[in-house]
């Protein structure tokens, strides 16, 4: 599960599905995302998606990312 991923989604009041919306996607898809159901390593695309999202450097999605892989 990426719980870095909801707690950011969280921190910044904003829904699966507008989260879906943003990255054009459906929410389903998106759900499945965060829960690690999906894309179990993300994609360059998607990370730099999320980083524009956030505001965060991509370099701190890399960081969350290699902490789950452990």
């Amino acid at each position: 599960m990426r719980e870095w991923l909801k707690n950011l989604r969280k921190q910044n009041n904003i829904t699966q599905s507008d989260m879906a919306d943003l990255l054009g996607m459906s929410q389903n898809y998106y759900s499945n995302i965060e829960n690690g159901a999906r894309a179990p390593h993300l994609s360059l695309p998607l990370a730099s998606q999320i980083s524009d999202i956030f505001d965060i450097p991509l370099s701190k999605i890399r960081n969350y990312e290699e902490a789950l892989q452990k």
